[in-house]
């Protein structure tokens, strides 16, 4: 019961210095959409995963060439018709090719990992960007305003889709202004026109197999 009181007394204590703090809460999720940029960063990433996806089918499509003419020489090599030298022949050119078709095998699952890392480098660089952007409004809001504490009621983080905020009212809200500050800035050439992730020419681009990265929502 004493250690109680004691606590109690303290939240008491702190409530006067709490109560002069000034809060605000921002949806985070809306801001970053309305971001002039964000839409276009969007498009930037879905052309660049498609010429990805490009890459990868190519490979995919040699691959499968390699295993039908693998198929057309082991039919070959049975073939009671041929003669024991070429038959002997056959099969070890279809082990050349086998041999051919791994390398080519281990080189697309490279592929994979590589252009899918250049994706994540991309939108990490183009997301960046953008959330410097509007951090910097929201810092000139909260020095207008003499706020003391802005939250994020939107829960945008990744991988972990839970808010901060469980509730607040409504005179707390300051995401329209936030919104209107975002959405007068201008789209940035250097975003628009962004990095070069492709692998300049003489090297290698061993890097897409399954599935390519999700398009950005």
């Amino acid at each position: 019961m004493k250690k109680f009181m004691i606590l109690a007394a303290v939240a008491i204590a702190a409530m006067p210095a709490f109560a002069q703090t000034k809060i605000a809460v921002v949806d985070m999720e809306k801001v970053i959409l309305a971001h002039p940029q964000t839409q276009i960063n969007k498009e930037t990433l879905v052309k660049k995963q498609k010429s990805f996806e490009a890459d990868r089918d190519i490979k995919r499509d040699r691959i499968k060439e390699m295993y039908k003419n693998l198929s057309d020489i082991m039919k070959e090599a049975n073939n009671e018709a041929l003669s024991e030298t070429i038959r002997k022949a056959k099969v070890e050119e279809a082990r050349d090719v086998d041999k051919k078709i791994r390398t080519e095998e281990q080189d697309l699952r490279r592929l994979v990992d590589d252009l899918q890392g250049q994706l994540q480098e991309m939108e990490f660089e183009l997301f960046s960007a953008v959330m410097d952007d509007v951090s910097a409004e929201i810092k000139k809001i909260a020095e207008k305003g003499k706020y003391d504490l802005i939250l994020d009621k939107s829960g945008f983080r990744a991988g972990a889709p839970v808010t901060i905020v469980a509730y607040s009212s409504d005179e707390l809200d300051i995401t329209e202004e936030v919104v209107k500050a975002v959405g007068s800035l201008k789209t940035k050439a250097s975003l628009t026109a962004p990095a070069d992730f492709s692998t300049p020419p003489g090297t290698s681009r061993l890097s897409v197999e399954g599935k390519a990265p999700k398009p950005v929502k």
